[in-house]
């Protein structure tokens, strides 16, 4: 226990968390409050990083030259969740004015790895240089604080971000690996995406009534309707997670809808990730569920849910200033 404190101790004193005003019993309730798993503790002390800095989700290891700084994120649920988190942390990051140029998922998103406690970002997107990072974010995002993910997506993107930021945040730690370039220009091909004017539907079921409550299927159905009244030769692609709203999409729309059939559904409240069977290989799993949202980001027009899903689909397709339809 006493090897325990110390190792606590050295790592508070890194961060600049002052411990003079603390009694000693305090020190490891005040650490856990840092959500930093155990084993991140003796990784960071085996790195020996000139100093920490702790976040909500992560904390950012700095090494004797900025070029070195490198997060790790400790959140652990869906993907686009923990993309979500990623990104307020690295937000957070350079509103404070410093600088990120590694990120390490070793105690992060893995429900979605098939060998767990591997960083396997750099599978899902390209590793750019300190100086590319550099040279792309040059400026900080508008407001400080995080951006509430169960908001109005164009402000959060144009007024919270700023579009400039926000592209360049996708540029520097979210440019997709060739593996899952290549699937989502796969999609694309083999769907029509790009090729046949496309409403995209995103309709997250499963736990999300629990964050949100759901928009009645019948509120899409409308707004689809409307749009392919002046789209007539438009396809409908429909990405949920839940079997029956696609079979109904499926039902209404006939063969102008379209679904990827790469990725699971479910007729039930579970989410995918909770269930090996679900979701397949998980590599795999986590690779289509990225490379889903750069294919629908080719549509003409994006209808979507409220939630991390949605928030990335809406911020790949307002990036490139396409029209966003959003459910609150």
């Amino acid at each position: 226990m006493r090897i325990i404190k110390n190792t606590i101790k050295r790592l508070l004193s890194l961060s600049g968390y002052s411990l003079a005003k603390k009694p000693a019993y305090d020190e490891y309730i005040a650490f856990k409050t840092l959500n930093i798993p155990p084993p991140l503790i003796e990784c960071l002390v085996h790195k020996r990083p000139a100093t920490i800095s702790f976040y909500k989700y992560g904390c950012l290891q700095h090494q004797r030259t900025d070029q070195q700084n490198i997060l790790w994120t400790t959140h652990e649920a869906g993907l686009f969740s923990c993309l979500t988190t990623t990104m307020w942390t690295i937000s957070e990051i350079w509103q404070e004015g410093r600088t990120c140029h590694e990120i390490n998922n070793s105690f992060s998103m893995n429900s979605f790895k098939e060998v767990r406690g591997q960083s396997t970002w750099y599978r899902l997107f390209k590793k750019k240089s300190s100086g590319d990072i550099d040279r792309r974010m040059s400026t900080r995002p508008l407001e400080r604080g995080h951006f509430d993910h169960h908001s109005d997506y164009y402000l959060v993107v144009n007024k919270h971000l700023g579009r400039e930021w926000a592209r360049a945040y996708v540029d520097a730690f979210m440019t997709p690996s060739d593996e899952v370039l290549e699937t989502a220009e796969f999609f694309d091909e083999k769907y029509r995406i790009a090729m046949a004017p496309t409403i995209a539907v995103c309709y997250r079921g499963t736990d999300k009534h629990i964050e949100v409550k759901p928009t009645p299927i019948s509120h899409y159905f409308a707004t689809v309707d409307k749009l392919l009244v002046s789209k007539s030769d438009a396809e409908v692609l429909i990405q949920t997670d839940q079997e029956q709203v696609r079979d109904a999409f499926v039902e209404r729309y006939g063969t102008r809808c379209k679904y990827i059939e790469e990725l699971p559904v479910t007729t039930g409240d579970r989410v995918l990730h909770s269930d090996s069977k679900l979701c397949g290989d998980r590599d795999v799993f986590a690779k289509n569920l990225y490379a889903m949202c750069l294919a629908l980001s080719k549509s003409d027009v994006l209808v979507t849910h409220t939630g991390n899903v949605g928030f990335f689909l809406a911020l790949h397709m307002l990036i490139l200033q396409k029209k966003v339809i959003q459910f609150s």
